[in-house]
């Protein structure tokens, strides 16, 4: 149906047309106009990736991020340094989000981990500013 630059091109507009109206707070939209992006073949999306665990991260179209903090959805652009960052450093910052009960926002940085292969996002943690996998804090909760 679509040849390639084309495909790209559009993955390009819809990225960011997508975050926009997610920054707007037009959630249910964007899951609607998702899902018949992914019907018509312009993206590749399935409505369970937007279903992530507690502080798991995963692309949706082009430079657009979803993850997934308690009960929110947060929508984020990554855009191509930020990718870049992300491979050569292993984390890159997303944003900063204030949460109830917290005294300050908070940077959030999105990065991989290693054991699961999965997307994650954290806060630094301690003096030596570490990430945690929600999958590797699980295991450790369980062991203990």
């Amino acid at each position: 149906m679509f040849d390639r630059l084309e495909r790209r091109i559009a993955r390009r507009v819809i990225g960011r047309r997508l975050a926009e109206m997610a920054r707007e707070g037009r959630l249910e939209e964007v899951r609607r106009l998702a899902d018949m992006l992914a019907e018509a073949g312009l993206i590749d999306y399935d409505y369970e990736e937007i279903r992530l665990g507690h502080r798991e991260a995963k692309p949706i179209a082009d430079n657009l991020w979803a993850f997934r903090w308690d009960d929110d959805v947060y929508f984020v652009r990554v855009g191509f340094w930020k990718k870049l960052k992300l491979k050569l450093f292993g984390r890159t910052y997303l944003c900063h989000i204030e949460r109830e009960g917290w005294r300050a926002p908070l940077p959030i940085f999105l990065f991989r981990c290693e054991k699961h292969g999965i997307y994650a996002i954290d806060y630094p943690h301690g003096y030596s500013q570490y990430l945690l996998c929600p999958r590797c804090f699980e295991e450790e909760q369980r062991r203990e």
